[in-house]
């Protein structure tokens, strides 16, 4: 299963709630990727109220997942940051099921 930049649409809670509902289709070997923005480390955690959109630390996409019964088997930083400076740094993160 593959999720590219909406998760941040919704709270902590809320997504753990969406992982365990996706963790229930998947079949015992199957992953969840998840391709978001993610602040630098080190920063703070940003929420635009205009947007109503979180940005999280990788710390709290572990977190999450942890939560929701995933391990983390890959944390990818993608280099298209590199490459624009304005944006966000984009991480990449594959979920596969404790």
């Amino acid at each position: 299963m593959f999720i590219l930049g909406v998760l941040g649409y919704l709270d902590g809670d809320d997504l753990v709630c969406l992982l365990r509902k996706l963790k229930l289709t998947l079949k015992k070997t199957g992953l969840i990727v998840i391709k978001d923005n993610c602040v630098a480390n080190g920063q703070e955690p940003e929420f635009d109220p205009d947007d109503q959109y979180y940005v999280r630390t990788g710390e709290q996409f572990y977190d999450i997942a942890h939560r929701a019964g995933f391990t983390v088997l890959k944390d990818q930083r993608s280099k298209l940051k590199q490459v624009v400076r304005e944006l966000l740094p984009i991480r990449i993160f594959v979920l596969a099921i404790k």
